[in-house]
C-alpha cells in the first residue's frame, strides 16, 4: 500500500477531490434543511467557532504539505544541476589521460549522458527508471575501470587522482537523484488533507442556515481548494505534469555540445 497515490496523476486526484468537495457541500447542505432546529444565539457562536477550526486546520495541514512540496522540488532541481556539473568535470578530466585512453573513454561519456536524459525523461515508470539506472552504473563502472586500469599499467598518477574524485561524485549523485525522486510528501499527510478538505466543504454547507445556497461561491470555493491541491501535488511530482525540472535538465542535454 506504499506510496499508491504517487501513480495517480495530480489532475486526477484534483478532479475528483473537486466532485467529492462539492457532494460534501451539498450533503452538508441537505443536512442542514433537514435538520430545521432553531439554535439559541451561544450555540451558533459555539458552531461557527468550530467550523473556523476545522478551517483553520486544513488551511494548516496544507500550507505545511505545499512547504514540503516546494522545499523537495528545489532539492531535486539542484541535484540534477549538481549532476551536470560532476558529469562534466569528470570528462574534461578525462582530456588528462592519453589519447589511447581518452578515446575509449569518452565514448563511454556520450553514452552515459545520453543514458542519464532518457533516465530524466522517464515519467512513472519504476522499473524503467531502476533499468534506466542500472544501464547509468554498468556504464560508470566501465570507465572506472578505464580510469584504475591505466593507473595499473603506467603508475600515471596525476591522472588518476584528479579522475576518480570526479567519477565518484558523478557516480553517487545518481543514487541520491533516484531516492530524491521518491522523496515526496508522505501519503499519511496527503490523506489528513483530503480529509479535512472534504470535512471543510461538508461544514461549510452544514453551516448554512439561510435556506439558500449561493452554488457559484460554493463551486468557486471547492475549484480554489482543488487548484491549490493540484498545485501542491504538481510540485510534488516535477517528472511530469505542469510544473517540470525541464530546465535543470537542460543543463544535461547540454553537455551533447562535448562531442
Amino acid at each position: 500500500m506504499k506510496m499508491q497515490l504517487y501513480f495517480f496523476s495530480a489532475a486526477t486526484i484534483s478532479f475528483v477531490l473537486f466532485l467529492l468537495m462539492v457532494l460534501s457541500f451539498y450533503i452538508g447542505t441537505r443536512l442542514a434543511h433537514r435538520k430545521k432546529m432553531r439554535q439559541v444565539e451561544d450555540d451558533e457562536k459555539t458552531s461557527s467557532s468550530l467550523v473556523g477550526a476545522v478551517f483553520a486546520l486544513s488551511a494548516f495541514v496544507l500550507g505545511f504539505a505545499f512547504s514540503m512540496s516546494a522545499s523537495r522540488y528545489d532539492a531535486k532541481r539542484n541535484i540534477v544541476v549538481q549532476e551536470a556539473n560532476n558529469i562534466g568535470t569528470a570528462l574534461l578530466r578525462a582530456d588528462l589521460y592519453p589519447d589511447s585512453i581518452r578515446n575509449i573513454i569518452r565514448p563511454l561519456f556520450k553514452e552515459y549522458i545520453e543514458t542519464r536524459v532518457d533516465y530524466y525523461n522517464i515519467k512513472a515508470d519504476t522499473a524503467a527508471l531502476n533499468e534506466s539506472l542500472s544501464k547509468a552504473n554498468a556504464i560508470s563502472a566501465k570507465i572506472w575501470q578505464e580510469a584504475i586500469g591505466h593507473f595499473n599499467r603506467t603508475g600515471a598518477f596525476v591522472p588518476v587522482n584528479n579522475m576518480l574524485p570526479a567519477l565518484n561524485a558523478m557516480i553517487d549523485i545518481t543514487t541520491t537523484s533516484h531516492q530524491q525522486l521518491y522523496a515526496v510528501v508522505p501519503e499519511s499527510i496527503l490523506m489528513m488533507l483530503f480529509i479535512l478538505t472534504l470535512t471543510s466543504a461538508f461544514l461549510a454547507g452544514y453551516s448554512n442556515k439561510k435556506g439558500h445556497v449561493d452554488w457559484p461561491i460554493a463551486v468557486g470555493f471547492c475549484l480554489l481548494s482543488s487548484l491549490v491541491i493540484y498545485c501542491t501535488l504538481d510540485l510534488d511530482r516535477p517528472n511530469r505534469g505542469l510544473i517540470t525540472l525541464d530546465k535543470a535538465k537542460q543543463a544535461i542535454v547540454e553537455l551533447r555540445k562535448n562531442f
